[in-house]
C-alpha cells in the first residue's frame, strides 16, 4: 500500500510538471484572476463565520454578566436612596427665589414629611431661658425670653409641602458657611406700624437632609449673636 502511494505520488508530480512546461495548458489570467478572488472570498467568508461565532461565544456570558451588574446596582443604588438622606437629598432641587420685598425658598420633588419632635438651644446668651414652645402639624416654635423682655425665637419648619418666604426689603443679606450649610444672615432696622424704630437680625439656613427651614431671630440681639445661637441650635 505504502509503495503503491509513494508512486502515485510520483506520477503526480510529473504531470504537474509536464503542465507546468507546456505553454498551451496554462490558464488564461481572466481564469486565474477569477478563481483567485473567488478562493480569496471563500476564505474571508470563512474567516468571519469564524470570528462571529468566536466573538459571539466570548461576548454572550459578557452581556448576561453586565445585565447582571446593572440589575445588582440598581437594586443597591435604590437601596442607598431609601437608607441614606444625603442622597435623597441630592436628588432634591433646593430653589431660591428673590423678589423685591422677601426671599422664597422651596425644594422640588415629592418626599414625605419629617417630624420635628425636639428644638434644642445649645448656647444663649446669659439670662435667657425657654418661655414657650408653640407647635404645629408641619413646624415648631422655641421662645427664649430674659427678665427684662429680650426674646429670641428658633423656628422649624417642614419643606416638604410648601415654600417659605422671608422679609428681606431694605435689608442687608449675606451668605455664610456654618457647620456644614449656607446660612443666610438678614439684618433690617426701620420702623414698625406704629412708627418706632427697630432693628431685626435673622439667620436662615434649610436642611435639605430633613428638608427642614431653620430660623433663629431677634429683635434685641446682634446678628453675630444669632450665628453664634444658630452654630449650637440641635433639631431632631
Amino acid at each position: 500500500m505504502a509503495d503503491l502511494a509513494d508512486e502515485l505520488g510520483d506520477q503526480a508530480l510529473r504531470d504537474q510538471e509536464a503542465l507546468l512546461a507546456d505553454p498551451q495548458a496554462a490558464l488564461p489570467p481572466e481564469l486565474l484572476r477569477r478563481c483567485s478572488n473567488t478562493i480569496q472570498t471563500q476564505f474571508r467568508r470563512q474567516r468571519v463565520r469564524t470570528t462571529t461565532a468566536a466573538v459571539r461565544r466570548k461576548t454572550r456570558p459578557l452581556l448576561r454578566y453586565a445585565a447582571a451588574a446593572i440589575a445588582v446596582i440598581s437594586i443597591l443604588f435604590t437601596s442607598a436612596v431609601a437608607a441614606m438622606p444625603e442622597l435623597r437629598r441630592d436628588m432634591l432641587n433646593f430653589v431660591v427665589q428673590v423678589y423685591e420685598d422677601s426671599t422664597t425658598y422651596s425644594l422640588s420633588g415629592l418626599r414625605p414629611p419629617t417630624p420635628i419632635h425636639e428644638i434644642k438651644a445649645g448656647w444663649l446668651p446669659d439670662g435667657y431661658g425657654l418661655a414657650d414652645e408653640r407647635t404645629t402639624p408641619m413646624s415648631r416654635t422655641n421662645l427664649y425670653q430674659t427678665d427684662d423682655g429680650k426674646e429670641i425665637e428658633i423656628y422649624v419648619a417642614d419643606m416638604s409641602g410648601a415654600g417659605i418666604s422671608v422679609d428681606t426689603e431694605d435689608t442687608v443679606v449675606t451668605d455664610i458657611e456654618l457647620n456644614g450649610h449656607t446660612v443666610t444672615t438678614i439684618f433690617k432696622k426701620g420702623l414698625d406700624g406704629y412708627g418706632e424704630p427697630y432693628e431685626r437680625s435673622v439667620v436662615v439656613w434649610i436642611d435639605q437632609v430633613h428638608s427642614w427651614y431653620i430660623e433663629v431671630s431677634s429683635h434685641d440681639e446682634s446678628i453675630e449673636t444669632m450665628l453664634q445661637v444658630s452654630e449650637a441650635v440641635t433639631v431632631r
